[in-house]
């Protein structure tokens, strides 16, 4: 049995050629970087409709808190001439967050995705299966891959 856990462009996949289904085309690239001094003791979302701008903030190691940024595609070109600008400047849109973030400390660099197709794949097959990114892919503002990967183990306990 070959289990497929290499991510959305996995090997394992294209080499049993599973079927995709559900697809959905890239909509809103994010950036993303770690802080310190920003803690947080749950999942936070943000959504601003007003400028097409929603974020997602979480814990994360070594007490550091990672803050996910998401704008629409049509937006990808003009915002990465200044990523950190544009991501800084977003957060005027929700004050509180803003006040927060500002006594904060970025730790890493920004890293962006562009692609993130939204997906399905058939998930198993003779001696294989795939699991998390490799069969579907969510896109990461909401959390929801991660979520689904990390299961509390009392859901899967007999009682």
């Amino acid at each position: 049995m070959v289990i497929g856990a290499d991510g959305k462009h996995s090997l394992v996949a294209k080499t049993v050629q599973a079927e995709r289904y559900s697809e959905a085309p890239p909509l809103a690239p994010s950036y993303y970087t770690y802080w310190s001094g920003l803690p947080t003791d749950t999942f936070e979302t943000y959504v601003r409709a007003e400028d097409d701008r929603g974020w997602g903030v979480l814990a994360t190691h070594d007490d550091l808190t990672c803050v996910v940024m998401g704008w629409p595609l049509a937006q990808f070109e003009a915002n990465r001439k200044d990523v950190e600008g544009t991501y800084m400047k977003s957060f005027e849109l929700a004050p509180e967050f803003a006040e927060r973030i500002s006594g904060a400390k970025r730790e890493a660099r920004f890293q962006g995705i562009r692609d993130l197709p939204g997906y399905f794949r058939k998930p198993y097959g003779p001696g294989w299966a795939l699991v998390g990114d490799a069969g579907y892919h969510k896109h990461p503002l909401t959390a929801y891959g991660i979520s689904d990967a990390f299961r509390t183990p009392r859901q899967s306990r007999p009682r």
